[in-house]
């Protein structure tokens, strides 16, 4: 189930509302664990349900995010705002 704004939404960013999950290391995992249902504020229907990561994919994360940072911590202050105003030119770029 989900609410049809966001379907659009995720779209626009060419995500698939049947595949969403964690990513990790550049790959979608699906969740496997408890279900979640994200409710909206305000009035408070629900919006989408989707499986919780689960204690493995968590510890995947972590391992991916640890090695992903030694490449970061590599790159000069300038080079990770380069890369930081990217991802902000990508969002705006797709933002109404």
């Amino acid at each position: 189930m989900m609410d049809p704004r966001l379907t659009t939404a995720l779209a626009a960013f060419g995500l698939d509302p049947e595949r969403l999950g964690s990513l990790v290391a550049g790959t979608i995992l699906p969740g496997d664990g408890e279900d979640v249902t994200v409710f909206d504020p305000v009035t408070g229907q629900p919006l989408w349900s989707y499986a919780d990561a689960g204690a493995d994919i968590a510890a995947q994360a972590v391992a991916a995010a640890r090695e992903a940072q030694k490449g970061w911590a590599q790159c000069t202050a300038a080079g990770r705002g380069r890369a930081m105003q990217a991802v902000a030119r990508a969002i705006l770029e797709v933002s109404e």
